[in-house]
């Protein structure tokens, strides 16, 4: 009787330690993945604040606002989209990276481009 119940143990031990590696590498796919989406989300962040601060400065022009938040809300339903499934891809994540590299030179070329909203004279 005492064999019968240390083969399923001594089974169920080998299989977890078959498994640990298995499961150490999901963990840190896991964890890489929100690393990933905490990166993505900071971006995001920083370049609304470029964007208000460019428009409280006079640097971008209504319109230039107008098309450059545009483009910040078409990254933002695309980084929806990605993290529908609750995980977020290497390939969506490169997309998304793209997506807000064009952003940001978009913005930094509006505010360096020279045309300024006219202050309000009092």
């Amino acid at each position: 009787m005492n064999l019968f119940f240390r083969a399923p143990t001594l089974s169920v031990l080998l299989l977890l330690l078959g498994l640990s590696p298995l499961l150490a590498q999901a963990q840190a796919q896991s964890e890489a993945a929100e690393r990933m989406e905490q990166r993505i989300d900071q971006r995001q962040e920083r370049q609304a604040q470029r964007l208000t601060q460019g428009a409280a400065s006079g640097q971008l022009t209504a319109r230039e606002q107008h098309r450059l938040a545009r483009q910040q809300r078409h990254t933002a339903r695309m980084e929806q989209r990605a993290e529908a499934d609750g995980q977020l891809s290497r390939r969506e994540a490169r997309r998304l990276e793209h997506s807000q590299d064009h952003n940001s030179r978009a913005i930094a070329r509006q505010k360096r481009d020279g045309q300024t909203q006219p202050q309000p004279q009092p």
